[in-house]
């Protein structure tokens, strides 16, 4: 990354530290683009350049921690944990963001699933996510812990299914039991299978 783009990024992570602030101390809705700017000490032109909306803002908080727990997914498959422990890490930890930030998860899922940044998509890293989780799955196939009749996308893409689905069923039904839970429990259900043996 050169002098430019870390300057950039660094911009972008001033807007995105700003924004957490505010959004903890005055809630996401009442927290004003305004307010972001002169927290963060920008012009609110800098704002726009780096971000559309303030949900824009949100859905790339929201991704920032999906990125970290994809990046401590790869370390413990990297150090040789289980594949299948690895998943299940990756899910409690994206899965945490939501219980850490109910209000926020509240915002990010009612807006939909459509809701996630259109530059994320853009610049790939939507994709990379699913890249990376198949490439767990591909390991548990390869350690003989998942099916291999199936190919790794489409099981990542149904464990990302169950991910986003659990979270945004949380808070629709007002967040009354732990994410967190809810998470773990559905994936130990689909691994186990719905099926009578």
């Amino acid at each position: 990354m050169g002098r430019r783009e870390r300057k950039r990024e660094g911009t972008r992570q001033d807007i995105l530290l700003a924004a957490t602030h505010l959004f903890k101390e005055k809630g996401f809705e009442a927290a004003s683009i305004d307010e972001i700017v002169g927290c963060a000490d920008l012009a609110k032109g800098t704002f726009y350049y780096h971000f559309q909306s303030k949900d824009e803002v949100l859905g790339a908080l929201r991704f920032q921690a999906i990125e970290a727990a994809v990046r401590a997914a790869e370390t413990l498959l990297e150090g040789g944990q289980s594949p299948l422990e690895v998943i299940q890490s990756f899910l409690v930890n994206t899965a945490t963001w939501s219980q850490e930030n109910p209000e926020l998860a509240r915002a990010f899922y009612t807006r939909g699933p459509q809701f996630l940044p259109r530059r994320l998509a853009k610049d790939g890293k939507v994709a990379a996510v699913r890249t990376i989780l198949s490439r767990i799955v591909a390991a548990g196939q390869a350690q003989g812990q998942l099916r291999s009749d199936l190919d790794a996308d489409t099981i990542s893409q149904l464990i990302i299914f169950l991910l986003f689905h659990a979270q945004a069923t949380w808070v629709f039904e007002g967040e009354k039991d732990s994410v967190v839970q809810r998470v773990t429990h559905w994936y130990r259900a689909v691994l186990e299978g719905i099926a009578v043996k």
